[in-house]
C-alpha cells in the first residue's frame, strides 16, 4: 500500500514539476505615454515596446487603475500628459495566464507644462535687473 502511496506521489510531483517548466517569466524594459487627469486618475496609457498585444492590452489596464497626486498649476489640478518607463517582470502559467506582475523603477518624465514652467522660471532668474 505505500508503494502505491509513494507511486501517485511522484506523479503528482512529475505533473507539477512538468506545469512549473511551461510556466514563463517575462522582463523587459517598457516606455510609453501617460496622461493623468485632474482628479489624478490615469485617462490614457499608451506603451511601446510590448512584444505581444495581449501583454501591452493588460499591461495599460493594469496601469489605469494606478492613482496619483493631481498635477498642480497656480494651485489648480491640471492635466498631466508625460512619458514615462519602467521594468516590468511577469509570470504566466502553462497556459499563458498571468500568475504575477511587477512593476519596477517606474520614472515618469516631466511634462511640457513642467519644462514651459522650469524655463520661464530659468529665464527670470538668469535677466539683469
Amino acid at each position: 500500500m505505500n508503494g502505491i502511496k509513494l507511486f501517485a506521489l511522484m506523479l503528482f510531483s512529475i505533473n507539477v514539476c512538468a506545469a512549473e517548466q511551461t510556466a514563463k517569466q517575462y522582463v523587459a524594459e517598457v516606455y510609453g505615454r501617460i496622461k493623468v487627469s485632474t482628479t489624478g486618475s490615469v485617462e490614457e496609457v499608451t506603451l511601446a515596446n510590448v512584444p505581444s498585444a495581449s501583454t501591452r492590452r493588460f499591461l495599460e489596464a493594469q496601469i489605469k487603475k494606478w492613482e496619483f497626486h493631481p498635477m498642480m498649476v497656480n494651485n489648480q489640478p491640471v492635466v498631466a500628459d508625460s512619458g514615462f518607463n519602467f521594468r516590468i517582470v511577469t509570470s504566466t502559467d502553462s497556459k499563458g495566464n498571468f500568475r504575477q506582475i511587477a512593476f519596477h523603477d517606474v520614472v515618469i518624465e516631466p511634462t511640457q507644462l513642467e519644462m514651459n514652467i522650469l524655463m520661464r522660471r530659468s529665464q527670470k532668474a538668469s535677466k539683469p535687473n
